[in-house]
């Protein structure tokens, strides 16, 4: 119960307390200003001109103000912007920074040049702005980390005839609003993949220029073989300084042709019937081995009496001659 009733005191009171605070803002000389009435930021401070007039300060020698994607940019004092973009697929903001070149009052510095904007859109879009073509245009040195021109970030330097050309062309850049670099030029877009695949081509020889080296090879050392065949001829036949003469063995061996008479089998095959000729035949079975042995028997015995017979003939045949 306590509670209770000290819940209903505390919002008895907060009514009243509501209730008081709206009536004193109605008594209130002066109406309450809103919260988005109240400005937390600096104004600018007002100075007096000959005449007394009071003068808004305005931006320093070291600021320049330039319009840019809705909002206002401070930007450094000599330095020009010119927003643009690649082209209406692609129309994310971007700047191309200008500066005049101190001790070249006829040429200017370009930076932020993108590596999709090549050096013929670039001096399009600073001739349309200064309304004459620049003399000389050239790219001098990129972001990227083995220096090449042609990707990272790049800075050009473009010269005119006059410096009334930059003039123009830096007092165009406050009010020429956001340009579109597909509308002075073809962009150098290429896809992750087509990039790839050409980085991949460069590393091999074209079939061209491989069938080039190999001519102007095989040329080289049909001249070459040629030239140490006049020598050694010229030096075979000729005496050198000295009155010798080199005598060299220059013989080429041949094959021997194989001929093969009439009516035989082919090589192949007199080689087989050859190696048929040379194999014994021996006997399978055991009778034919016996009549084998026998046989062998009769052919020694034959041939032991052919040679004793020899032997008696030739005794009786030797004469005995004492003296």
């Amino acid at each position: 119960m306590q509670n209770e009733d000290a819940k209903k005191i505390k919002k008895k009171t907060k009514n009243k307390f509501k209730a008081a605070v709206e009536i004193g803002e109605e008594n209130s000389p002066e109406p309450a200003l809103a919260a988005n009435d109240h400005d937390d930021k600096p104004k600018a401070k007002k100075r007096k001109t000959e005449n007394g007039q009071p003068k808004e300060a305005q931006p320093g020698p070291s600021e320049n103000l330039q319009a840019g994607s809705g909002a206002w940019k401070v930007i450094p004092d000599g330095i020009r912007v010119i927003n643009y973009t690649l082209s209406p697929k692609f129309r994310a903001a971007r700047q191309l920074f200008l500066k005049q070149v101190p001790r070249e009052d006829n040429a200017v510095v370009v930076a932020n040049v993108s590596p999709l904007v090549s050096l013929e859109i670039l001096t399009s879009i600073v001739a349309h702005l200064a309304g004459a073509q620049p003399a000389q245009a050239h790219f001098q040195r990129s972001t990227a980390l083995d220096g090449d021109l042609e990707q990272g970030q790049r800075t050009a330097k473009i010269i005119f005839e006059s410096a009334a050309l930059v003039q123009a062309l830096l007092q165009r850049t406050i009010s020429c609003g956001t340009l579109c670099a597909a509308d002075f030029g073809e962009l150098e877009t290429k896809a992750v993949y087509a990039e790839l695949c050409d980085e991949y081509r460069k590393q091999f020889t074209p079939t061209a220029e491989m069938q080039d080296s190999i001519n102007a090879y095989v040329q080289d050392y049909d001249a070459r073989v040629a030239l140490e065949k006049r020598l050694a001829k010229k030096g075979r036949t000729e005496p050198d300084d000295e009155g010798w003469v080199t005598v060299t063995a220059a013989t080429k061996k041949k094959a021997k042709a194989v001929k093969l008479r009439t009516g035989e089998n082919t090589i192949m095959g007199s080689l087989k019937n050859k190696d048929k000729k040379k194999q014994p035949s021996l006997p399978f079975y055991t009778f034919q081995m016996k009549e084998g042995k026998m046989k062998k028997m009769e052919e020694l015995r034959a041939k032991y009496e052919e040679d004793k017979q020899r032997i008696a003939q030739s005794k009786a045949a030797r004469t005995f001659k004492p003296l």
